[in-house]
């Protein structure tokens, strides 16, 4: 009987170990996709803010607008707009190198 319950709360402790090791990584990576989400909604709104400054109406003037992702080996995001009068050309837009200028 010994033995059955020295097994027993092993595999409770086993368990136990199990099951926060998979809820700090369930954590971790939720926080990651909530930071990557805000850091594209960000970049959204700054190349609004940018394109309001030349003199665009983001209403009247844009069919599309996308985040996406354009980095080959380190994370890049890009915002690509399509112009109603320019609907076959694609322009991209992301920040200057180390700065937060579009």
């Amino acid at each position: 009987m010994e033995l059955i319950e020295r097994v027993w709360s092993h595999y409770d402790q086993t368990n136990v170990i199990i099951l926060i090791v998979l809820s700090v990584l369930v954590l971790l990576i939720g926080i990651r996709l909530l930071v990557v989400h805000i850091e594209e909604g960000k970049l959204k709104e700054d190349t609004i803010s940018y394109l309001e400054e030349k003199g665009y109406d983001p209403n009247a003037d844009i069919k599309e607008i996308a985040v996406v992702d354009i980095g080959e080996d380190e994370e890049m995001n890009a915002v690509v707009v399509t112009f109603i009068d320019e609907p076959t050309v694609d322009y991209f837009y992301t920040y200057e190198k180390d700065t937060t200028h579009i």
